[in-house]
């Protein structure tokens, strides 16, 4: 159907670009006709081309985009004019334009004109059209005079803002700045900057508006309108997309209605999607008309999102473009935030993503890293037996994709096939999000028994907080394969997998070992624990400073040694100089730590628990931001109740009450501050005949502000306390 707000032209350049993918054959116009005439928004017009006798395709399109604009422009009559110059009797006669024709009929002054629909005296018969609406008009090029002394006076002095039959001084766009030369007083379609600039009257050019392309009538094609990106003075903004199983970083255009490529990145990267031929034609903003050599389309993968979209090929080129079409299809949002735009930071300060990108080649680029810093080791207990597990039985629908992953690993360096082996550990294969497998071991059944793990601490939240607190911007990035890229010594004997393929040994640190998390963290922070605002968790790092200067030195540090240390991260998950991260179940920023709205979404659409088991996750889940709640063991004092062995399970009003009181706090919970080495510390207690709870704050200039709420329930000894003493352990605790 066609949309409210689109025209006759718009609707058929959609429905041919539908109609490339249609094997209709000779019944192609035949098809065109019958969906336009079906699907046409005007009912007086469909009607109209019922009671044609053997209309086909084009004359049904000629014919409607004629009543349309008799339909507009009748719309548009506001009334009679009847503009009597005083003494003379003189009347004001405009314009008529025959939209769809190439001629027009023109009035003279002093004379009386009567035509269709005029009774008394002249009409306006001009319709007096928006600024939009006249941008397109121009754009299109109006309908010109054979003769007469006013179109030939419009032709020789056009505006020099817009192009149209005016003059500039009374132009509404001779205030708007032009894309080309980024000067003010004109619309880019007149700048006298262009490369191939047309006649106004003869432009092909599109409009400033949000058109897609209009339909040639002598033709199948389909003319859609693009920027010339690879001429234009702006910086581009680039979007980490992964196609056809490759990262590509592409330029977006908004202004573009598809996405494109040069011939030459098809031929270096995806020769083995065949060219399918496309009835499309592009034209830059320039009026030059590009016919594509074809069209691929790939699976396209973006964030969780993938689709199978069309992809142009055209010869020459530079740029890889992103189009409207891939923006709304993938659900793109254009930010500065998730792209690798230029970040302007202070007057003096930019961050550049495509020349940090470059700078750090090695550290952004494809494959699998490998420290340089030495191989990393695992012990078994002494005098430990062997394991052997034979490889579990694997469903058909999965050895296809297991296979492949198991292929991959033994191209990256990551597993060695092996025939013999005293340990053995079944895999266990995961689905991951994009639909690819994750091959993990089981080794809680092997090796993990017989480890002596290596028992480095993870950081608390608290402590990571704590590096970053006086960040006024946040940079994060993200290790690709994290573990995988530490190699293990002659102790990955030890980490044999057993696949319905044979034996496979792994040479690098593996998911699922004990001692894993231990070795890489310590390595981690044996590389960044000098760095001031650097925080480390495992394969998450973040970076942040004072302010952009510092932020930007710190950052560049951490690139330095990642470089130096051969360790690589993966672009589309890092963001740089972002306001606010999500950081362990966490929003940061620079007035402190927030809980993460969408881990308080899932608390407070919990459904109230129906078994100590529920009653116990859901304690879990709300003590995780106990930080944010005050007092809240003596609020959940009831739950608590529940979990104690001598008493049933019943779920009482008083249950309900203190389910529901923790979900509001939640919801309303205080933004924490960022804990400071250099502000006074003010510690509050207080105490109940079920709990104990505190709050910690900083003193600034506007008051005290929290920094976490901790509380715990009393045991039953405790319960027996006087007042004084529970207040005395409140402290305490």
């Amino acid at each position: 159907m066609q949309d409210d707000n689109e025209t006759v032209a718009d609707y058929i350049a959609v429905l041919k670009k539908m109609s490339t993918t249609c094997d209709f054959g000779g019944t192609l116009e035949e098809n065109l006709r019958d969906q336009f005439v079906c699907g046409l928004r005007s009912e007086s017009i469909r009607q109209r081309l019922f009671a044609e006798d053997d209309i086909d395709y084009k004359k049904a399109y000629r014919l409607a985009t004629s009543l349309e604009a008799a339909e507009k422009n009748a719309a548009s009559i506001t009334g009679r004019v009847s503009t009597t110059t005083a003494g003379t009797g003189s009347v004001a006669c405009h314009v008529v334009e025959r939209i769809g024709s190439s001629t027009r009929s023109t009035g003279h002054k002093g004379k009386n004109v009567s035509g269709s629909g005029s009774r008394d005296g002249a009409r306006t018969l001009r319709p007096q059209l928006g600024q939009a609406q006249l941008a397109r008009r121009w754009e299109r090029g109006p309908a010109r005079a054979k003769s007469g002394p006013a179109a030939a006076e419009r032709r020789q002095q056009p505006c020099t803002a817009c192009g149209g039959p005016h003059s500039a001084t009374t132009c509404s766009f001779s205030k708007y700045v032009c894309r080309v030369c980024n000067q003010k007083g004109h619309l880019r379609r007149v700048c006298p900057n262009l490369r191939e600039h047309h006649s106004i009257h003869s432009s092909t050019a599109p409009a400033d508006g949000n058109e897609d392309g209009e339909t040639r009538e002598d033709s199948d094609e389909v003319i859609l309108n693009m920027n010339n990106v690879w001429n234009n003075h702006y910086k581009p903004i680039m979007i980490a997309i992964i196609v056809h199983n490759r990262l590509l970083h592409m330029e977006c255009d908004t202004g573009s209605a598809v996405s494109c490529i040069s011939y030459e990145i098809y031929n270096k990267h995806f020769r083995d999607l065949k060219l399918k031929p496309c009835k499309i034609v592009l034209r830059y903003y320039t009026g030059e008309l590009v016919r594509p050599l074809g069209m691929i389309t790939p699976l396209v993968k973006y964030k969780k999102r993938q689709e199978n979209l069309d992809l142009y090929v055209i010869e020459n080129g530079k740029s890889l473009l992103l189009g409207r079409q891939w923006l709304t299809q993938l659900g793109i949002n254009v930010s500065f935030e998730e792209t690798s735009a230029v970040h302007s930071l202070k007057p003096d300060i930019v961050f550049n993503l495509n020349e940090f990108s470059s700078r750090f080649y090695n550290v952004f680029s494809d494959g699998l890293g490998r420290f340089t810093g030495g191989t990393v080791s695992i012990r078994v207990r002494e005098g430990a037996r062997p394991v052997f597990l034979r490889a579990r039985p694997l469903a058909y629908a999965l050895r296809a994709p297991v296979e492949r992953a198991l292929d991959q690993m033994v191209s990256d360096g990551i597993l060695t096939p092996v025939e013999h082996s005293d340990w053995a550990t079944p895999i266990v294969p995961v689905l991951k999000k994009d639909g690819d497998i994750r091959i993990c071991a089981d080794y809680k059944l092997t090796l993990n028994k017989v480890l002596e793990v290596d028992r480095y601490p993870l950081p608390k939240v608290e402590d990571l907080l704590a590096r970053l607190h006086g960040g006024q911007r946040f940079s994060k990035i993200d290790l690709s394969q994290a573990y995988a890229q530490f190699v293990l010594d002659e102790s990955r004997k030890y980490t044999v997998i057993n696949t319905h393929k044979g034996l496979f040994m792994y040479n690098r640190l593996v998911y699922g070992l004990a001692s894993s998390p231990g070795i890489f963290q310590r390595r981690l922070e044996q590389l960044f624990s000098d760095l001031p605002y650097v925080g480390v968790f495992l394969d998450d790092v973040i970076i942040t400073g004072r302010d952009n200067k510092e932020h930007l030195n710190n950052l560049n540090k951490v690139f330095e040694r990642l470089q130096a240390h051969g360790l690589k991260v993966k672009k589309e998950k890092c963001s740089f100089f972002v306001e606010s991260i999500h950081y362990l179940g966490h929003v940061i920023d620079k007035q402190g730590v927030h809980a993460c709205p969408e881990k308080v979404k899932a608390i407070v659409g919990t459904p109230p628990p129906t078994n100590v088991s529920e009653v116990r996750a859901f304690l879990g889940l709300a003590n995780y931001y106990g930080k944010f709640i005050k007092n809240a063991s003596t609020i959940l004092s009831p739950l608590y109740e529940l979990l104690r062995k001598d008493v049933k399970f019943q779920w009482n009003s008083a249950c309900d009450f203190a389910f529901n009181k923790v979900k509001e706090l939640l919801v309303s919970s205080k933004v924490l501050a960022h804990y400071s080495l250099s502000l006074p510390l003010v510690l509050t207690v207080d105490a109940s005949a079920v709990g104990v709870g505190a709050v910690i704050s900083h003193v600034t200039a506007t008051g005290e502000r929290p920094i976490a709420f901790a509380s715990r329930s009393l045991c039953t000894a405790e319960r027996s306390y006087s007042q004084i003493e529970r207040e005395a352990l409140a402290i305490i605790f």
